[in-house]
This record gives C-alpha cells, sequence and structure tokens, in this order.
C-alpha cells in the first residue's frame, strides 16, 4: 500500500490548517480513501479542491474532520462540502451539548458575550454543519475511541472524550467573554500594537544546544484550542501518524492515555503533527518524552518526522516557535514548515518534487 500525507499552505501574516490524507493500494487510484483535516480559511476550500482532483485524482472525499471551530480550521470546510462529493463530515456540534450554545446559536451569536473571532468561529461551525445537511452528508462527532477504518489503516480519536468537551464548552464561552472585556479596556488606553510591541522588546534570547533545552511545562493554551480532535493514524504497515490540531498539554496528556491503552508507546511515531503551529503554549517536555521519547544520545538521531503548518511570514503570532522545533528535533523529529507551498510526506505524488529540508537546531531561541 501507498499513503500521503499533505499539509496546504494556509495563511499569510497568520497560520492555519489544512491536511489531506490519501491511502490507496498503490496501483489503483480508484481504491484510494481521502480524509481532509480541517480547510484552513473560508477561500482555502479551492486548495483541497485542486489537490483533491488534481493531484489525487479522485472524484470524492471519503472523511472531512473539523478538528475545532477556529477559523483558520474551519473556514474553508463549507466550501468544500458545497462544492465537493463528501461522504462523512465528522465535526463537534456544541449547540447540542449546552443549552447557552443552542440558545446563542438561534441568533447566530450576536447577543453573546464574547470575542468577535469566536463568534465567527461559532458561526462558520453553523455554517458547516447546515451546508453539510443540505448536501446531505451524514455528520457524526468525533469523540474519544470513534473510528475510521479502511483497508490501508484504521483512524482512531484519541481526544476529547464527550466529559472532557462538555467541560471545555463553559470554559470556552467564560475565557473568550474575559478577554472581550479586556481587549475593550486595553483600547481605552493604548493599541495593541503599542502593548505587544513593548513586550517584544523586552524579550531576550535564550541558549539552547541538543542537550540544553528552555521549553518549560508551564505553557497552557485555550479551551477552545484544547476541544481540538487529537486523532492516531495506525497504517496496515504498522507506521503510526499523530494528528494534533491546535490541541494543548492537558488534552495531549488525555489522549496519550487512550494511546496507551491501545498498546503504544512513546518513540513508535512515525510522523507526528505540531500543535498549533508551533506555539510553545501548547507543548512541554513532559508530555512530548511521552509521545516521542526523550532526548536521543546523539544529535542526528532520527526517530520519524514532523510538520508543521505555520505561514512563512507568521508574523501575528510568530509560530512556528524555535523553541519549540528544537524540543521536537532533539527528540528524533526533525520539524518541516509549510511556509509559503504544500509539503508532502509519504509516497511520490504527482506534481511534488525536489527536496525539502527540516528546520535547523536553533541556537538561539525566544526567551520569556
Amino acid at each position: 500500500m501507498k499513503h500521503n500525507i499533505v499539509f496546504l499552505p494556509i495563511g499569510d501574516s497568520s497560520c492555519g490548517d489544512a491536511i489531506a490524507i490519501r491511502l490507496w493500494d498503490g496501483e489503483d487510484i480508484g481504491t484510494q480513501r481521502i480524509v481532509i483535516i480541517d480547510g484552513g480559511y473560508k477561500d482555502d476550500w479551492q486548495k483541497v479542491r485542486d489537490l483533491v482532483q488534481d493531484n489525487f485524482g479522485a472524484k470524492w472525499i471519503d472523511l472531512v474532520i473539523s478538528t475545532h471551530p477556529d477559523q483558520d480550521h474551519i473556514g474553508g470546510l463549507t466550501g468544500v462540502v458545497e462544492n465537493l462529493t463528501v461522504k462523512q463530515l465528522w465535526m463537534h456540534l456544541p449547540w447540542n451539548h449546552s443549552d447557552e450554545y443552542l440558545t446563542n446559536r438561534q441568533d447566530e451569536f450576536r447577543s453573546m458575550t464574547a470575542t468577535n473571532w469566536l463568534k465567527n468561529s461559532l458561526n462558520a461551525s453553523n455554517d458547516l454543519q447546515l451546508a453539510a445537511e443540505a448536501n446531505n452528508v451524514p455528520i457524526e462527532e468525533p469523540f474519544a475511541g470513534k473510528q475510521f477504518i479502511t483497508p490501508y489503516g484504521t483512524l482512531t480519536v484519541l481526544s476529547p472524550s464527550v466529559d472532557f468537551y462538555e467541560a471545555l464548552l463553559p470554559l470556552i464561552l467564560d475565557k473568550s467573554a474575559e478577554k472581550s472585556q479586556r481587549l475593550q479596556t486595553a483600547s481605552t488606553l493604548t493599541s495593541l500594537s503599542e502593548l505587544f510591541g513593548k513586550a517584544k522588546d523586552a524579550v531576550m534570547n535564550a541558549i539552547e544546544s541538543h542537550h540544553i533545552e528552555t521549553l518549560t511545562n508551564s505553557g497552557s493554551t485555550s479551551p477552545s484550542n484544547n476541544s481540538s480532535t487529537i486523532m492516531l493514524l495506525e497504517l496496515v504497515s504498522g507506521k503510526k501518524l499523530l494528528f494534533t490540531g491546535d490541541a494543548g498539554q492537558e488534552a495531549l496528556n488525555l489522549a496519550h492515555d487512550n494511546f496507551v491503552a491501545l498498546g503504544h508507546r512513546s518513540g513508535e511515531l512515525g510522523f507526528v503533527q505540531v500543535p498549533h503551529h508551533g506555539s510553545r503554549q501548547n507543548v512541554g517536555p513532559d508530555v512530548l518524552d511521552k509521545f516521542l521519547g526523550t532526548k536521543t544520545p546523539q544529535e542526528d538521531t532520527k526517530r520519524g518526522t514532523a510538520y508543521v503548518s505555520a505561514a512563512a511570514n507568521c508574523t501575528k503570532d510568530g509560530h512556528p516557535k524555535k523553541s519549540v522545533t528544537n524540543a521536537f528535533r532533539r527528540r528524533g523529529y526533525p520539524v518541516f514548515q509549510t511556509g509559503n507551498g504544500s509539503i508532502k510526506h509519504g509516497h511520490e505524488l504527482d506534481g511534488f518534487s525536489g527536496t525539502v529540508y527540516p528546520l535547523p537546531l536553533f541556537s538561539e531561541v525566544e526567551g520569556d
């Protein structure tokens, strides 16, 4: 069998995700299975369409997955569902788990106290559900234990569980309301760009090497990011691939519990997605050790490969952080970045040629 994993270039000054998985017997493309994980921003559905039709030669998508409703992940999926033949959609439906979300959905989230980002994200999620229903695409929610089984491998959801997801829903609203009020207060004092600019000027670089690591376990991401669907793809060849969305340490640790329960061990992954475009708020040494193994004795020891969706000029967030890509590399997982173009993992694929190089081990990284 053969496989391709393609990370499409999403965003310019900000990052996003759109990932395509192709599995087939290596001879007849009619046997292939196509899975799309996230779709970038609203207009990025065209990139997905072009890849599926022109590069894969496929007439349909077997499974579309929305990991979570952030606009840089879910925005393009409505276009995918409306313009391509999709057999199945996995997405979380928060209004099926919370009366508060259901009530707010009725007026398109206009009256809720939240950031525009969250309101727009929830509207994008609502649009995706309505588009799927209009196009007769079955919707299922991807909670821990759910599987997509093919002749070439099985995709298993490791997180979130139903209980964890439902516990996150009120936190998402509370966090967004708090941020909305904070932004309003900040705007009366000075511009955010000035605040961030002053903070940036105060940051000093830190020194790292293969044996010196400055990344800590203190990072904390948003409840929305922790609601991301984390999935393990086990190929019949024995290769294991991990997809993480924007998940943070809390969600990753819960996913690891299920990873171990399935009989897997650290260092067995052949491929891993760097969470949240390489933010240092999402990973720390402990959770990386659990999935990837501890730091390798030698600098160039390789256990697998890591990919990060991060625009070449992701100035808004400064992703990926060098301390994060270094942390993956010193554990045997050199990181490849999308930048301005798609990157492909796996077997040969029409339209993809040339050598792509991983990010180096940086001697200077971002300080605190």
